[in-house]
């Protein structure tokens, strides 16, 4: 049987891992409940039904595996990427944030200077200004627009909508 992400007990992480391999971990953290965490071969994968917490910075516990880390995979139904969460995880490309997702904080994606171009859903409400500060290399934001989408692209720039007009974000 199948493990449902937001158990508790001892080992919930490992097995949820084990039973849902997406590439061998190197190490698993639970950093909050309903949580799991799961870092190997360059992946980092986040796994859960609960937000990724806000951090200073350099204190996540995968930390010190961001300067390796090329892909960030973070879980459909996990609803907020908490501040400093992957701050300096430059040798990302490309940034996908699920559909889950409705808010970013403060410097979540700080110094990935690696990463191109990011794709934000249109249940995203919350971004803060800060959150792709020092992504240099960003060509384009992606945004899925519908009627009631907060934030669109506007010539490869993300901007926050607002009655007819826009506003720069980044």
């Amino acid at each position: 049987e199948e493990p449902q992400l937001g158990e508790s007990e001892p080992g919930f992480a490992e097995r949820f891992f084990t039973i849902k391999p997406l590439f061998e971990f190197e190490s698993i953290w639970t950093p909050a409940e309903g949580l799991a965490v799961g870092y190997g071969s360059g992946v980092l994968a986040i796994r859960g039904t609960n937000a990724v917490p806000n951090y200073a910075v350099g204190a996540a516990p995968w930390a010190a595996f961001l300067p390796e880390t090329r892909v960030v995979s973070v879980g459909r139904d996990v609803p907020r990427i908490g501040a400093n969460a992957f701050e300096g995880c430059s040798n990302i490309e490309y940034l996908t944030i699920p559909s889950g997702v409705t808010s970013i904080g403060g410097y979540a994606f700080k110094g990935c200077s690696g990463l191109m171009s990011v794709t934000i859903p249109s249940g995203v409400t919350n971004i803060h200004y800060s959150a792709f500060s020092g992504c240099v290399g960003v060509k384009e934001f992606v945004c899925e627009e519908t009627k009631d989408s907060l934030f669109r692209s506007v010539d490869g720039c993300l901007c926050w909508k607002y009655g007819e007009g826009v506003a720069l974000v980044r």
